[in-house]
């Protein structure tokens, strides 16, 4: 056992007996119940469902936050605001515009989708493959994006970052949904 662990033991025992001698029995009792062989295993699972709780409520919010902004009439999260660019290869920029002009899509509204989609939890990025440094011409999405759609999709980025192993971005997130609507073989 380490210092540290004989540490903690020692403060647990501790605190049961002070909690025991200032006739706090029930939270003594609580203290020797994580003493026991299970006790580490039935806290670390009210931790781990508290945890989960937490997010649920916290994904609720940011859906109710999103919803704010249709409810606003005119308004559109790209409406006025600091400019905005994404960085895409050239090639599947040039991809993607054709197939913007066959349809009813457009690099605007499909952004708008990625990030809703993301906010909400109904989309989450896989890898996309990046370009080699060098390789291949770039070009960019450029748009308004207010600072209010900007902080939710942030806020959600942090939120999932457990479930996504990473925090990632609104380009990262874009772009995989570029790929997965416009690049998947027909089924």
């Amino acid at each position: 056992m380490t210092s540290a662990s004989t540490k903690l033991l020692s403060n647990l025992r501790a605190a049961s007996t002070h909690l025991r001698a200032t006739d706090a029995d029930e939270l003594a009792n609580t203290v020797d119940d994580l003493l026991t062989p299970n006790g580490w295993r039935n806290l670390r699972t009210a931790v781990e469902a508290d945890a989960m709780g937490r997010q649920l409520t916290e994904m609720a919010d940011l859906k109710k936050r999103l919803a704010q902004f249709g409810t606003q009439k005119g308004y559109s999260p790209f409406s006025g605001g600091d400019s905005f660019s994404i960085s895409i290869g050239k090639v599947a920029h040039d991809r993607y515009k054709r197939k913007w002009a066959k349809s009813d899509s457009s690099s605007t509204t499909d952004v708008i989708d990625a990030m809703t989609a993301f906010i909400t939890g109904e989309f989450s990025p896989a890898d996309y493959p990046r370009r080699a440094k060098g390789t291949g011409a770039a070009t960019y999405i450029n748009l308004r994006m207010t600072d209010e759609f900007k902080q939710l999709f942030d806020d959600a980025a942090k939120l999932r970052e457990a479930e996504l192993g990473y925090v990632t971005t609104i380009g990262h997130v874009v772009k995989a949904y570029l790929a997965e609507k416009y690049d998947k073989p027909a089924e």
